[in-house]
């Protein structure tokens, strides 16, 4: 009778502690959803007020202001790919993108497209000047893949 009560101990404790671990990992997924989306957020707000601060019609960009905003590109690009990367190998995290993130990130990816359109020859001239750099046309297109697949996923 003592080996069956031990066995049904060892038993619950571990269904106990496999109940902690899903948990905990579906906690971490969630976290990692959160911080995810909080980042490619952050990033679109910071290139909405580069671009309010520094796009003019007439070019004529500093070297400065050419890399600052091609590493607002570069964190955009890698935001975006982390956060496709996430929801490509877990469907909770789909739903829960679905559900409680992709009306705000349309919201400012609508703002960011806007506030491009209200700058578009700024925009045009800083898209030159930014050719130069490395693999410019591997990153642009890259984000504008991950950008597609965001819009697409919770349709």
């Amino acid at each position: 009778m003592r080996i069956f009560y031990i066995a049904v101990l060892l038993l619950f404790f571990s269904s106990c502690s496999s109940e902690t671990n899903l948990t905990h990992e579906s906690t971490t997924s969630k976290d990692n959803l959160k911080n995810a989306v909080h980042n490619l957020l952050n990033t679109c707000e910071l290139q909405i007020r580069f671009i309010d601060n520094n796009f003019n019609p007439n070019g004529g960009y500093s070297t400065a202001q050419v890399d600052a905003y091609w590493d607002l590109e570069l964190q955009l690009a890698n935001d975006l790919q982390i956060l496709k990367k996430l929801l490509q190998s877990n469907i909770d995290a789909q739903n829960e993108y679905c559900q409680n993130w992709s009306s705000q990130y349309d919201s400012v990816s609508a703002n960011l497209g806007l506030k491009i359109q209200e700058n578009a020859k700024g925009f045009g001239q800083m898209a030159t000047a930014t050719r130069t750099k490395n693999n410019f046309s591997a990153i642009t297109d890259g984000i504008m893949n991950d950008a597609d697949f965001l819009e697409d996923l919770c349709r």
